[in-house]
């Protein structure tokens, strides 16, 4: 009689234990990578949330040569281009130019206070909740030298 090389019912189930757990450990690694991914996402998008808008004010700061900061809201004004508004709420900053187009960028404010240190001169801070921690930010509002003359001598808005 011939005999069949074959494995015993405890070396089959031995090695489906040893399946099962190897799988187990898989998916429990997998959902720890997969949630770890998505924290990973939310903190990358905040920070780009805040980069952009950083340097879309900074930006439109340096281009304006006038502006006016009246109860949360700034404008900014320039020769060659319309004029834009910021208005700061309490969960997000919004940019509009001319209600054309508007932008939002989702941070939440506060402390805000705007400072007029001269005629040409002022200051915008504000304080930032960005990955729970709070960043102070200063922006400098400087007045072109016509605009400062148009309105001491002309009353010109």
């Amino acid at each position: 009689m011939k005999t069949i090389k074959a494995f015993t019912m405890l070396e089959a189930l031995i090695s489906l234990i040893l399946t099962g757990i190897i799988i187990a450990l898989s998916y429990s690694l997998f959902t720890l990578v997969n949630k770890q991914m998505a924290l990973f996402e939310k903190e990358n998008t905040s920070i780009i949330e805040y980069n952009l808008f950083n340097s879309t004010l900074a930006n439109d700061i340096n281009n304006s040569n006038n502006f006016e900061y009246l109860d949360n809201e700034l404008v900014l004004e320039n020769y060659a281009k319309p004029q834009i508004t910021y208005r700061f709420e309490n969960n997000y900053i919004t940019r509009g130019i001319l209600d054309h187009k508007q932008d939002s960028f989702k941070l939440q404010v506060f402390n805000k206070q705007y400072k007029s240190i001269t005629p040409k001169y002022n200051q915008l801070n504000m304080s930032l909740l960005l990955l729970n921690d709070t960043i102070q930010v200063n922006y400098f509002l400087t007045k072109q030298n016509s605009s400062v003359i148009n309105q001491k001598l002309f009353h010109e808005d």
